[in-house]
């Protein structure tokens, strides 16, 4: 199967659980978000290029699956440069059509962006995750929303309230970033949004809190 991705498959969905004496926007209920380190999948790489790949499905898609397991929630894009280093290939628009060919086996998760989708081994995995990984040198854009959006209301949860210029600092922060670039911030605004979206956050013109 042939992994699509469409305008209508991004649904602006985020579930936070209640916590107890709390709303419909809360976290789980008596635990909220959780910094874990990264743990990048271990896999022993070859040396025959995109041709390899292509002569090689069923090592690809097993490699898939052990990044997937491994490192998921996780990007397409991320996917696709896991799977280049291993075979010394280049990230090219040939190798990323190849991979397209096994996304099929996995989640995509419906709170995703049009143009970089994250999967997870299927949606069972997805359910209640509550974590963000901290120091994993991924580019801001590799860094599934739902993560950036579960830092973020962590550092909400610490604070009666808190400026949004602060928050997106802190926020970045947490996620690895020493400072935030108008890059950053745009899908830090994105989570903001979201958030806000789900009633998990309230938002005035300066200051963030909880419902």
């Amino acid at each position: 199967e042939i992994y699509t991705l469409s305008l209508h498959d991004a649904l602006p969905i985020l579930a936070f659980p209640r916590r107890e004496g709390q709303g419909e926007g809360s976290v789980l209920q008596g635990r909220g978000p959780v910094s874990i380190p990264y743990m990048p999948a271990m896999l022993l790489p070859s040396t025959t290029g995109i041709m390899g790949i292509e002569a090689h499905p069923a090592k690809v898609k097993q490699q898939l699956q052990r990044i997937v397991k491994a490192e998921q929630p996780i990007t397409f894009s991320l996917l696709c440069r896991r799977i280049a280093s291993l075979w010394n290939a280049t990230n090219s628009p040939r190798l990323q059509k190849n991979i397209r060919l096994f996304m099929g086996d996995f989640y995509m998760d419906p709170l995703t962006m049009i143009d970089n989708p994250y999967f997870w081994t299927d949606a069972q995995a997805s359910e209640n995750y509550i974590n963000y990984r901290t120091d994993s040198n991924r580019d801001i854009a590799d860094i599934p929303l739902i993560e950036i959006c579960n830092a973020m209301h962590y550092a909400v949860e610490q604070q009666i309230a808190v400026p949004i210029e602060d928050l997106q600092k802190q926020t970045a922060k947490m996620l690895g970033f020493s400072r935030t670039t108008d890059r950053v911030n745009t899908y830090l605004r994105q989570a903001l949004d979201h958030l806000q979206s789900t009633g998990a956050i309230q938002v005035d013109a300066t200051t963030v809190k909880l419902p």
